[in-house]
Parts: structure tokens; sequence; C-alpha cells
């Protein structure tokens, strides 16, 4: 749909379950005039479907934004990207009331030139689909808005997906999420990381998929906010913060983990004032015992496992603390009431916080008051019978001349009966690689090694399986080998010359005895060019036979422009000047 510049309204009704599916891309343009210029999807059953791109491209028009709007149980579905790309007129409005929903297969990219001029905006029980990524430019401008009981949902299996960031422009523009549910289902993890911190207000729901952060990029819960349905198959990756901002007892639950398990923390707060103060929490897969920190006459064994570290942000003085920390089979809990919590004093020394325990070898433990954070860990009671244990210390699957070498290590075995190797091509169904006997009950570090002389050619995926004489089992990490066929797997990302005067040259591609070679077609990919002000100036699909690609930049005007390109589920930036 196309205003050309003269005043008329440019709408489109959907409502009384009506609907429309388009074949191909679903293109607004507007280029002038004072009227409306808007798709309405409305009323219970009424859905557009479009198999291609939807783009909204606004180069000029006065008074009447630019609105998609769905109300009531509307659905709008997008078989891949949806394209707010503004570069002046009006503002672009995208907004979603009571229990409407956007489904987005692809990409959700935000283009403007300015703060303010595009807006996507979750109203009542809203819900946002997006299967890949939201893709902003340099300054990120575009507004994500979320109230009430909306949410955004990081919904796939196929892609890695990038969690945006709240930070924004700079100057006015950010995301701001109120719900918002975990729900990838790819078998390797990660399936979703971080492009920078996020802050969440209302609940963030883990239902599939594991999250990944770092100090750096992170999800900070606010004040009255929570975490629900962790679990095995989801959880936290890393550090988790929340903000309390009450004198008023309470306890925040942070859901996270490391290798494929769940290590629930519950943290108690009693602050003396309600100045707002962050507290994070990460389940860290080092040995408490590794530190070496001194023992108190009443533990004489820390975790052989893991540690907590729980940290408190420049805030206000406590008055109490406690820590409750969810234990699993691993931990080597055989022996409840000589369980207890330990914590370091932040001079090597370990303190026994005493504690509360329940089950094994699954179970709780609650732990006795503190005023000071540092790292957190299980201890066994001088006498006690916790072994505390770790199973696996490390599996690694490593491709040499055409075969694959295997190795793993563990430390404290117990009742390990064999191990055994699989591999897959595809993630989800796996075969017998070998078995090797385990070592039954050992206190020492042990190491194995094997070689599997007919791997996979291409992208491949080995796990380690250990099992029981009890029959139980567990699984390691998957690990991925790639083993070079005809074309290649890495993605190789460079923008030459730099600085440039006619044309820059985008190269794509792996490479293969020292020479570029084309991608294979699951890696193909698709390039953008910003200006400095974040308007979209090229952009172009790159399929697998692409290594590299000339830009003409006769047209571009001097100064500095940033690449995008998306590949491989993967984000890769480049700057470049135009002399």
């Amino acid at each position: 749909m196309t205003n050309t510049g003269n005043n008329f309204d440019g709408n489109v009704t959907i409502q009384n379950a009506g609907g429309i599916s388009v074949n191909d891309n679903a293109t607004f343009i507007r280029n002038g005039g004072a009227n409306t210029f808007k798709l309405l999807i409305q009323g219970i059953g009424s859905s557009m479907n479009v198999n291609l791109d939807m783009i909204w491209d606004i180069n000029s028009g006065t008074e009447a934004n630019n609105e998609l709007t769905i109300n009531d149980n509307g659905t709008l579905t997008v078989q891949e990207d949806l394209k707010l790309d503004y570069s002046g007129g009006m503002k672009i409005m995208a907004q979603l009331n009571n229990t409407a929903t956007l489904n987005v297969l692809k990409d959700i990219l935000f283009i403007a030139t300015a703060d303010n001029l595009v807006e996507l905006k979750l109203n009542n029980s809203a819900v946002l689909n997006i299967g890949r990524f939201f893709v902003r430019g340099t300054p990120k401008y575009g507004l994500l808005n979320c109230n009430a009981a909306s949410k955004v949902v990081y919904n796939g299996n196929k892609y890695i997906q990038v969690f945006a960031d709240t930070a924004g422009s700079g100057t006015g523009d950010v995301f701001s999420y109120m719900n918002v549910q975990l729900n990838n289902s790819r078998p390797t993890i990660p399936q979703v990381t971080m492009a920078g911190s996020a802050r969440i207000h209302g609940i963030l729901t883990l239902t599939d998929g594991v999250l990944q952060t770092t100090n750096s990029n992170k999800i900070y819960m606010r004040p009255a906010s929570s975490m629900t349905a962790g679990s095995n198959a989801s959880f936290i990756q890393g550090p988790a913060t929340y903000s309390v901002n009450t004198v008023s007892s309470i306890t925040n639950v942070y859901q996270v983990g490391q290798n494929n398990q769940l290590h629930q923390v519950d943290l108690t707060i009693d602050q003396t004032t309600n100045t707002e103060t962050e507290y994070t929490v990460e389940a860290i897969e080092s040995p408490a015992e590794d530190f070496g920190y001194s023992l108190p006459g009443t533990i004489d064994l820390v975790s052989k496992v893991r540690h907590y570290s729980i940290t408190q942000s420049l805030g206000t003085a406590l008055d109490d603390a406690k820590i409750k920390i969810y234990y699993v089979p691993d931990d080597g809990v055989s022996d409840v009431p000589n369980l207890a919590v330990v914590k370091d004093d932040g001079a090597s020394n370990w303190i026994d916080l005493s504690g509360t325990g329940s089950g094994s070898p699954s179970g709780s433990i609650i732990s006795g008051s503190f005023t000071s954070f540092s790292k957190f860990a299980l201890g066994n009671k001088s006498g006690g019978g916790n072994p505390l244990p770790i199973c696996l210390l490390h599996f690694s699957a490593n491709e040499n001349n055409s075969q694959v070498d295997l190795s793993w290590s563990t430390a404290s075995e117990i009742n390990n009966n064999y191990f055994t190797v699989e591999k897959s091509r595809d993630a989800v169904d796996f075969e017998f690689v070998i078995d090797v006997p385990g070592a039954g009950t050992s206190n020492q570090t042990l190491y194995y090694s094997d070689i599997d002389l007919g791997p996979y050619r291409g992208l491949s995926y080995y796990r380690l399986k250990q099992t029981d004489y009890d029959g139980s089992f567990r699984y390691s990490d998957l690990v991925i080998v790639k083993i070079k066929e005809g074309g290649n797997d890495e993605v190789y990302f460079s923008v030459q010359p730099n600085p440039a005067t006619d044309v820059m040259e985008v190269i794509f591609g792996g490479e293969i005895r020292g020479k570029n070679a084309p991608l294979i077609s699951e890696y193909s990919g698709k390039i953008f060019i910003f200006d400095a002000q974040a308007k979209l100036i090229y952009e172009k699909e790159l399929g697998s036979s692409f290594t590299k690609l000339g830009v003409n930049l006769t047209y571009f005007n001097q100064g500095i422009y940033f690449v995008t390109l998306i590949s491989n589920d993967k984000l890769y930036k480049a700057k470049f000047v135009k002399e």
C-alpha cells in the first residue's frame, strides 16, 4: 500500500473474524499526505498472515501517525522480518491492545533517525512472539514499551536468540519489559544470549532454554518482580540480579544454574532502610575446596563440585539475610543432619552458617543468619558423612586429522559403573560410539580418553553419558565438532578497504587452504548498512554462493557507516568511513 503524497486515507481494516494472507512481502509506503495511514486488525478470529516480510517504509507526511494496531484477540503473523523503517514524516506506532498477538518468526528491525519516531507498544494482556533478534542501528533508536500484563516471548526452536538490552539511544529511546517468557527449544545451549543488560518489571517465566548472562550483560529484576517455572531445561547460566527497596522481609528466587542443571537459590533479605539495593547471585561450577580456605573446627569438608557468588551493590545495611540452597544428586548429600552452609569471611576462612536440610540426595538447606555477602557453598560437619563429590570435571571432543579425539576427567566417583560416548547429526537423535568402564568409587582425579575413528562430516554433536550401578545416569553438555567437507562452516566477516571511496567490499564466507570459500546453504546471511543517524541505507540477502559483495558507494555521503550482518544465528558488526 502506497501513499504517494496525496491527502487520502490509507487504511486497511480486518475485523469480524476476517482474514488476509499475503504470499509475498506486505509493504506500506508513505511519501507524504496529512491523512491517516493505518493497518487495523481487531475482533475475535481476525488475522493477517504475511509469508515473507512486513515493511513499513515511511519517508514523509504530516499530522496523522502511521499506525499498526491489533485489538481484542486479533493476530498478525509475519513469517520472516517486521521492518519499521522511518526516514521522515510522522511517527511509526505499532500497538497491541487487549489480548492481541503479534508473531514475528525472524527479526524485528527498528530504523529511525532520532528518538520517539518508531515505537512498539504492548498493552493489557497482549503478547509478542519473536523468533530471532531485535535489530537496532547505532544509536539504538526505537522504543519497546510494555505495560500491564503484556508479555514478550523469545520463542523458537531453530535460532540462537539475543535478548535485547534495555539501554537504547542514550537520549530517550529504551526497551521497557514487563513480563518476559523464555521458550526456545533449540537443542544446543545456551539458547539465548544477552545483547546487554535488561530490566524486567514483572515476571520472567523460564519455560524452555538456557539464558546466558555475564557480569556486564545480565538480567535485572526490578522491585516486586519475580522468576518462575525454572527447571533443568530452562535457567539463567550466569549472574542474575534483584533490586530490593523495602524494609519488609522479602525472599527472591534466583533460578540460576550451570551444565544442564538448575541450582536454585532463594535469598531472604531484611534491610534497615528502603534504599534500593541490588543483590546478585551466580551458581559457579568450580569446587569450593579449590580456594584452599581454612576450615572452622565444626566443618571438615566443603563442596568439591560448585560454589555460589552473592554480592550486594552499594545501598543499605542489612538487619539480616538467609540463603536457601537447593542441592541435587551430584552435590553428594547423603547425611542431611550433618549438612551445613558455609561462607567465606573475605580473609581466606570459611564460616559455618549451620543450617537445616531436607531430603537426600536432592533437597534444600536454609542457612543461619548473616549480614555480609561473599562466596557460599555446602559443607560437611565434622564427623559427618557427606562426600560432596564431583563426578565430571570436563568432557571434550576435538577433530584431529578427520578423527575425533575424546577425553574427560572425574574426581571422587561414587558407584560409577561406566561411561558412554554418543554422537548426533542434529543434537536430537544420538547413536552409540563407545563404552568405557568407570572406576566405581574413587577419591582421586581420574582421566579417560578414546578416539572416534568414524565421525560424521560437517557439523555434529557429542555427549558423555555416565551410568551408576543402580542404572541412574546423567549427561554432559553437548560438544560441537566441525569437520569440513567441500564447503566451510566458520563465518569470516570483514569490510575493506577502510576508509573507502568508490567501492567497499564485504567479505563473507569461510576459509579452505587459505582461500575464501562459499558457505554451505544453512549459513546464508543478510546485510544492512546504516548511516551515523541510524538510517538504513542498504540491505541485501547473501546466499550460500557469496564469498564477497561489492557495495557501490557513489551515492553515499561522506561520513561514518555501520554494517550489520545476520548469519549463522549470530550478529556481526563493523564500521567503515566513506571519504
